[in-house]
């Protein structure tokens, strides 16, 4: 069995670091990875996919360092799935688990950025 999620997107908000139940530092991101095409009219058509990532640890102190809205990012992992009920109906909810984030070039770039060498090992 293989469960894993590769894709390059640029990223919604500014992420937030938080703290797990048991202190383990975490983030979510909102990535969006945007599709072109051209219809059969020669037309440009696109279309943006929002993908929700949870990032752990020292990967999420970094990302929460170092990213901004807008920035292009590479992001390895596996889906999650869960459930849960909001007034009495049972709703399910689709995360991406990041093993590895690597930040690429786009909005707000930062010159004095460490190399994805010290950031991208995955866990």
């Amino acid at each position: 069995m293989l469960n894993k999620c590769t894709f390059i997107g640029n990223l919604g908000q500014k992420p937030e670091l938080k703290q797990t139940a048991n202190g383990k530092p975490w983030t979510r991101l909102s990535v969006g990875v945007t599709e072109s095409w051209k219809n059969a009219n020669g037309e440009k058509q696109t279309e943006t996919e929002w993908v929700s990532v949870s990032v752990f640890g020292w990967q999420a102190e970094n990302v929460v360092k170092y990213l901004d809205k807008g920035r292009q990012v590479y992001v390895e992992g596996k889906m999650k799935t869960d459930s849960y009920e909001k007034d009495g109906v049972k709703r399910y909810s689709t995360n991406i688990i990041a093993n590895q984030v690597l930040f690429l070039g786009g909005a707000n770039d930062k010159a004095s950025e460490p190399t994805n060498d010290n950031f991208s090992v995955p866990f």
